[in-house]
């Protein structure tokens, strides 16, 4: 962080979730002077809490949003193209029962309608599989009753945060100064604009004057525009989304009804199966969501019919908050999932601009639209770039060189794509970095050393949650909690009281989220 105690820039964005780094990025690249604070790590709130998909939506077509499909699954091809490291196609099978609702004839108009608004599409069309090939595709499958599947492909971004980061590694490389762990403790209003912004971080306060603020903050939107801005907060209606993670694997993610009309999920993930979501009202602090018994129970319940037996004794689990557009009047179910771009121009606040309902997929074109408005407010014509220009670690990974061994290598490129050959350059001057940081993952020291020296990350669970995928591995990096506690602390100058805040705020988020045993 720089010492000056003053910047100036053209665009503030708060807050640092795919929505933000988005847009600092659509901006950087226009060579429009941002800056992005986030008042934890990037991709830390809702982006690192969603079932991780990149999709058009089928069931919003129940609704008959065609329009907000079409954006979806014409970003859907758009970021396979810029992000194929990080964003891969899916198949997915929807079992069909005796008594499945909706019917198969329903399902199979729905599923010719998404063929047809995905007309560019890379991806091959819906197939109508038999019950042998259904159980060939998802063994865990119950046969009771079973007659078939719909099998149709989307995508996944295994890690979603890696997709946030990427972009906001982009929009630095442009020019636009990055900042986590850097909150707005206040903001100054004069005559009916935002004047500047006070910043606190983990070194030290800064003020930031700009000519166009940008509230990016997900569920802490309204809590943005009432408690610091005081014009009044109620843009949105906040939902909870709860995952659980259990042991197994599959080539397939399952789709089916839980039974009071909302679908569930089971996702292959790292080597282990995600399952979710839930979708309940939540009206609590954003910081405090977390998961229930009862929301565990509901997903395990409408398990029970289609996959007896792939639960283990224990099970990890996060929760998260969407930040839907705020409708009164209708069910949870009901909601729009689109968004919103809301211009305070109109209202008291001029130079204010608040995205309100975002989500993970259309983030690039939303992003493009709040760039081109920003452009108009500044006079530039500049055009957006973001969908012809490929993200950080997108090209041809380097061969593996002949001293890192397979699964290392595989496990790099994975995380790192074509950016994977920084991190072996740092094993190459530094032998000590090679070393494994446990003895059952092919993570290496020097992801530690690049998270710190290239990729922000400034604490452990920086490193362990969202540059890693460790704390979601079997021992959930604790048997290397010391080894990156330690490589953290000499790299960043942590003194010993520090170093085991690090290491027990980690033990903590595990004990709150992992290994949540079954009664």
């Amino acid at each position: 962080m720089s010492s000056a105690l003053n910047k100036r820039c053209d665009v503030l964005i708060v807050g640092g979730g795919i929505a933000g780094s988005g847009i600092a990025r659509d901006l950087a690249l226009r060579g429009i002077d941002t800056i992005l604070v986030e008042k934890d790590d990037f991709g830390s709130g809702t982006t690192g809490k969603s079932s991780r998909l990149i999709h058009g939506g089928l069931r919003y077509l129940e609704h008959l949003e065609l329009g907000l499909v079409r954006e979806g699954l014409r970003e859907r091809e758009v970021l396979m193209d810029i992000a194929p490291n990080l964003v891969k196609p899916l198949r997915f099978v929807m079992p069909m029962y005796k008594d499945s609702k909706p019917g198969r004839s329903m399902l199979k108009a729905a599923m010719v309608v998404y063929d047809a608004l995905s007309f560019d599409k890379s991806l091959t069309n819906h197939v109508f599989v038999s019950r042998e090939e259904t159980r060939d595709l998802l063994p865990f499958i119950s046969e009771n009753g079973l007659k078939g599947a719909f099998v149709y492909y989307d995508a996944q971004a295994e890690m979603v945060e890696r997709l946030c980061l990427a972009n906001v590694l982009d929009a630095e490389a442009h020019g636009a100064s990055i900042y986590n762990h850097s909150a707005v403790s206040r903001l100054g209003v004069d005559g009916g604009k935002i004047s500047s912004a006070k910043i606190e971080g983990l070194d030290g306060a800064f003020a930031v004057d700009a000519k166009i603020f940008i509230n990016a903050t997900g569920p802490w939107l309204d809590q943005f525009l009432a408690g610091i801005v005081g014009i009044g907060g109620n843009a949105l209606t906040t939902t909870k989304g709860v995952h659980i993670i259990t042991n197994g694997s599959a080539d397939s993610a399952l789709v089916f009804n839980a039974g009071d009309g909302r679908p569930l999920f089971v996702i292959p993930w790292l080597g282990r199966l995600l399952i979710g979501t839930t979708d309940t009202m939540y009206e609590g602090s954003p910081d405090a969501v977390s998961a229930e018994r009862d929301d565990i129970s509901y997903i395990l319940s409408a398990l029970k019919r289609y996959t007896p037996g792939i639960l283990a004794k224990e099970l990890d689990v996060y929760a998260g908050l969407r930040p839907l557009v705020r409708k009164g009047g209708r069910s949870v179910s009901d909601i729009s999932r689109n968004y919103r771009i809301i211009d305070h121009d109109s209202g008291s606040i001029g130079n204010l601009i608040s995205v309100a309902g975002s989500k993970i997929t259309e983030y690039r074109s939303m992003s493009e639209k709040v760039g081109d408005l920003v452009a108009k407010k500044l006079g530039s014509r500049t055009r957006s770039s973001t969908s012809q220009l490929q993200l950080p670690g997108s090209g041809e990974a380097d061969a593996r060189p002949a001293h890192v061994a397979r699964e290392e290598y595989s496990n790099l490129v994975r995380i790192y794509g074509s950016d994977a050959s920084k991190v072996i350059r740092a094993m190459e001057i530094d032998g000590k970095l090679a070393a494994r940081i446990c003895n059952h993952n092919p993570d290496v020291l020097a992801e530690v050393y690049f998270s710190v020296k290239s990729e922000h990350a400034r604490t452990v669970s920086d490193f362990m949650l969202r540059r890693s995928s460790l704390g979601y591995s079997a021992c959930h990096g604790l048997d290397g909690l010391d080894k990156v506690a330690g490589l953290m602390g000499e790299l960043l100058h942590w003194d010993t009281t520090r170093m085991e805040m690090e290491k027990g705020a980690y033990r903590d988020y595990i004990s709150l989220n992992a290994a949540l045993r079954r009664t």
